[in-house]
């Protein structure tokens, strides 16, 4: 198998885990004034492994192509998180406060 196939394998695993957590993270819920999804903290934690195992695996395979393009992916997976709102949520991110503190 060539780089890109280690590359796209890797990312599905991770990509599908990151979503996992996005849909049990309690404190991202609660801003967003959502349930969460149910979740035991070992099942949270055997995700939050499998997010890191590919880029392991990777290395230890000697892709070091394949694994820089993977932290890209999750890079990019993680901001786009972050960036969107849950579906039926406004856009909006919750108000904070003004800029000076008050």
């Amino acid at each position: 198998m060539n780089s890109f196939g280690y590359f796209a394998i890797a990312t599905v695993i991770t990509g599908a885990a990151l979503l996992y957590l996005r849909a049990t993270d309690s404190k991202r819920a609660r801003v967003f004034r959502r349930n969460a999804v149910k979740s035991s903290k070992a099942v949270r934690l055997t995700i939050g492994i499998v997010v890191w195992v590919p880029g392991a695996l990777l290395l230890w395979l000697r892709q070091y192509s394949a694994f820089i393009s993977w932290c890209g992916a999750l890079l990019v997976f993680g901001w786009a998180i972050a960036a969107n709102a849950p579906a039926g949520t406004t856009a909006d991110a919750p108000d904070l406060g003004d800029a000076d503190g008050s």
